[in-house]
């Protein structure tokens, strides 16, 4: 009888103890799945918000650069003029550097930042060519290398933040696919 009795209380012990390990499982599985869960709506919500302002600034970057070789050898005739079709480039790209350089490592966020002040430097020179009637600033106050633009340099500076543009929009995993 004792035996019964202690088989019993086994039995019931080892099916309370089964129970509730089926249960623990079942409740660390649930919370594993809700965090990755969780993890995927996150990544999934900020990848393309990544995605997006890095395309942003690429097109910025390519605007940008365009509208610098256009004006380059003929500047605008007016301060108007710079300021719809150039300047809106430059302040544009700047935006779009504020908003992607969050996504970026430090090599790429150098180089996008370096072709902006190489861009910038050209803008002034295409300000400084302005007729003087229409220039806002005094252009004697500038360096007679403000003046020029070095096309090597305005080159290098695009070629080198495209590649690295290119590579986070286009990364080498998505070739291998």
């Amino acid at each position: 009888m004792k035996t019964d009795l202690v088989v019993a209380i086994v039995g019931a012990v080892g099916a309370l103890i089964s129970a509730l390990a089926g249960v623990l499982i079942t409740q660390l599985y649930e919370l594993f799945k809700r965090r990755s869960e969780e993890k995927r709506w996150y990544a999934e919500f900020f990848l393309g918000k990544k995605i997006d302002a890095i395309s942003n600034l690429y097109a910025a970057l390519i605007d940008y650069f365009f509208a610098i070789d256009r004006y380059r050898n003929s500047p605008p005739a007016t301060l108007l003029a710079y300021y719809e079709n150039f300047h809106s480039k430059k302040q544009a790209y700047w935006r779009a550097t504020a908003m992607a350089t969050i996504y970026m490592d430090s090599e790429t966020r150098t180089a996008v930042i370096q072709a902006a002040n190489v861009f910038d430097k050209a803008s002034t020179a295409i300000l400084l060519s302005l007729p003087d009637d229409e220039c806002p600033v005094d252009k004697d106050s500038y360096d007679a290398g403000a003046r020029n633009i070095d096309q090597s340099e305005l080159i290098d500076a695009h070629s080198e933040a495209v590649e690295h543009l290119s590579e986070m929009l286009n990364p080498a995993i998505l070739e291998e696919a």
